[in-house]
């Protein structure tokens, strides 16, 4: 897998976000997920303050704007970050090699999730994201799960945690790759 294969999938989740994504915080946790659900995204994440996180993705995100591939632009206290001309061409041109990688039905799923994650809001996609960092780390029984996150996540409320485990099972359900 060429570095290109990665900042396809890195585009591919920006031009699911047709308005672009609202902060990097966002796309961290939207890559991330779909990493949990198995698809094939191979940066590594750690637990950090808003979640999951990976350094990796960072400085991709970082070269992809470099390269001409990303536009970031200030907004308030975040970013929105949007696919260029030369990030459109970039997909329309690689995106085939993915494709011919995992298949037309899982880059079409993986497509639909990147669309359904792109309208959470950054602090749900923080709860989601924690709860699949916990859940992937071992605490398969739902009650100890979000115990773990009210623990690791304090400034959410049980009933903020409780809806987004309604929304882990839905991903889960839907889009699992398992499945």
């Amino acid at each position: 897998m060429s570095m290109f294969d990665e900042y396809t999938k890195i585009a591919l989740a920006v031009d699911a976000c047709k308005r672009g994504i609202d902060g990097r915080k966002k796309l961290q946790k939207m890559i991330y997920i779909a990493k949990v659900l198995e698809y094939p995204l191979r940066e590594d994440f750690t637990l950090y303050l808003y979640g999951p996180y990976s350094e990796e993705l960072a400085g991709e995100l970082q070269r992809m704007k470099e390269l001409d591939l990303l536009d970031e632009r200030s907004l308030d206290s975040s970013y929105i970050i949007k696919l260029t001309e030369n990030g459109k061409e970039f997909l329309d041109y690689f995106q085939t090699d993915i494709e011919g990688d995992i298949g037309t039905e899982k880059l079409n799923k993986m497509k639909i999730l990147f669309k359904e994650l792109s309208r959470y809001d950054p602090w749900e996609l923080e709860i989601i994201a924690t709860l699949f960092y916990f859940y992937q780390t071992g605490y398969n029984d739902f009650d100890e799960l979000q115990d773990a996150v009210r623990k690791a996540k304090p400034k959410f409320s049980s009933k903020q945690i409780s809806t987004m485990m309604e929304k882990v099972r839905e991903f889960i359900d839907k889009f699992s790759v398992q499945k």
